[in-house]
């Protein structure tokens, strides 16, 4: 896509159009010839500023956003791509890769350990209100001594 303010496509890959589920004609009239057209809403801001922070550091540029489908889903994809400068205008070429089930499973997995962090909090909470006002020495004799090997 050019490097101007709206990243109008040149073109777009077999591949991409695939990721957005739509076909050629359908991806240019419904995404206004617009990479960031192609952004999910919320993330558009934070991909501008990213490429404008990347770039001031080089022509490299790789971010992680979503992606809106033609059909309404949402994907997550890691854009990886570079800014070529030419006398007949700049232009990016990226690689653009669907991420969306490793995003997921980083999800169930933060999901799952937080809810292990809360049933851990929630056993001390349970055994604190159990030993409330119970002697240190009793306690010691209903739990027992334990080591960890």
């Amino acid at each position: 896509c050019a490097a101007d303010e709206a990243c109008t496509f040149h073109y777009l890959s077999e591949g991409y159009l695939r990721l957005l589920g739509a076909d050629r004609e359908g991806g240019e009239l419904v995404y206004g010839n617009s990479f960031y057209q192609t952004v999910y809403p919320d993330d558009r801001e934070r991909v501008r500023c990213q490429m404008i922070e990347q770039l001031g550091q080089g022509d490299v540029v790789e971010i992680e956003y979503r992606l809106n489908r033609h059909d309404g889903r949402i994907l997550w994809v890691l854009d990886r791509g570079r800014l070529v400068r030419a006398p007949e205008g700049d232009a990016f070429y990226c690689v653009v890769m669907d991420i969306t089930a490793t995003k997921n499973a980083m999800e169930e997995l933060r999901l799952s350990e937080e809810g292990l962090f809360f049933q851990g909090n929630a056993s001390v909470q349970f055994m604190e209100s159990v030993f409330r006002g119970v002697s240190p020495l009793k306690k010691k004799m209903c739990i027992g001594t334990h080591t960890m090997p």
